[in-house]
């Protein structure tokens, strides 16, 4: 099997993508707001500039990554601190997928809290 890594600082590069801004946050959002069947979101005050630092951060980050499908990485990485809702709880992971073939990837992510079962599986 190939294995296609996340390139973020090949040429060309793979690309960030805020995905529809499915994980930003809106004003008045709380954490109600990521209930099933909501996605989870970034807290308030997270701007694209951040999102785009802590995904891209966690796509660079060696030793965490797994393998879907030969055209499809994840990634996990521990913050230490809350950076966002899931399932209605605190999550203080982030997750990022990068999926795509050999001319074009592209990766985005979302925060996920460790009751997630994408979480406990990795």
């Amino acid at each position: 099997m190939v294995v296609r890594l996340c390139r973020v600082d090949a040429d060309p590069p793979c690309g960030w993508s805020p995905h529809n801004f499915k994980h930003f946050p809106f004003a008045g959002m709380t954490r109600e707001h990521t209930l099933p069947p909501n996605p989870a979101r970034y807290l308030p005050g997270f701007d694209a500039e951040h999102i785009r630092e802590i995904e891209t951060g966690t796509a660079r980050t060696p030793g965490i990554r797994r393998e879907r499908t030969p055209s499809k990485s994840e990634y996990q990485r521990g913050m230490l601190q809350v950076i966002g809702w899931d399932l209605g709880q605190d999550a203080t992971l982030s997750f990022v997928e990068c999926a795509g073939g050999d001319v074009a990837r592209v990766f985005h992510g979302r925060p996920m809290g460790i009751g997630n079962l994408k979480a406990a599986s990795f």
